[in-house]
């Protein structure tokens, strides 16, 4: 499975089967999570057959066999809220391509219980497994309310452009302006409880789509 596949295809699953997940796709998010962890200071943890606690209505209505996640932990601050966002993407797409289905969930679960163990801020969790169905896709905006570039658009940024409307936002309000110039690129998003983690999740997508060789990121509004 492509990137561009996986982007496509992935979907929020919130119901999970009893099936064990494959141990070479625990070793892939394994190693993957390490990887990130040393490249960008942070200190996000797998855990495996350990039930994630959620908000009571949550188990009762909204989801089951939430058996196994990845803890979305690092620095406190703006920078390292964005690269869990990233780095968060990456795990969610890799996940996608082993056959994994996930879940990313920013709160209604017992934070204090997720996050033993871990150092810094627990900025969420991504629940993972074996989905009793692939999902939804999310009702997506159109791109022309999202982005703008200065003169004609190449190519590279239109792809990106569909590839960021793609990813997972906090309540899907897909809340952010992607805006363009020869070969930089600016993410600004409306401030919010997430809006950091997203804009993180935003530029990792909106790289697969428009390839890093063609451009370079320029601080939003943070």
């Amino acid at each position: 499975m492509t990137i561009w596949e996986a982007m496509e295809e992935r979907h929020t699953v919130r119901h999970f089967t009893d099936e064990a997940v494959d141990e070479e796709a625990l070793s892939a998010l394994s190693a993957r999570i390490d990887a990130l962890n040393v490249q960008f200071g942070l200190d996000m943890s797998l855990h495996v057959d350990e039930e994630l606690q959620l908000w009571p209505g949550m188990t009762l209505f909204y989801s089951s066999g939430v058996n196994n996640f990845i803890a979305l932990a690092g620095p406190n601050g703006s920078e390292g809220a964005e690269h869990i966002g990233y780095c968060g993407a990456d795990l969610l797409l890799l996940a996608q391509q082993l056959g994994v289905n996930t879940w990313w969930i920013g709160g209604t679960y017992n934070m204090k219980k997720a996050s033993e163990g871990t150092k810094g801020e627990l900025y969420g969790v991504i629940a993972f497994g074996y989905g009793k169905e692939e999902g939804k896709s999310h009702k997506s905006k159109d791109a022309a309310r999202v982005s703008r570039y200065e003169g004609t658009a190449p190519s590279w940024f239109e792809k990106g452009v569909e590839a960021a409307l793609l990813a997972p936002t906090a309540m899907d309000k897909q809340a952010f302006m992607i805006t363009g110039r020869g070969d930089e690129v600016r993410i600004s998003y409306k401030a919010g409880a997430f809006s950091e983690v997203d804009c993180g999740i935003i530029k990792y997508f909106f790289e697969q789509g428009a390839g890093k060789e063609n451009f370079r990121f320029v601080n939003g509004n943070k």
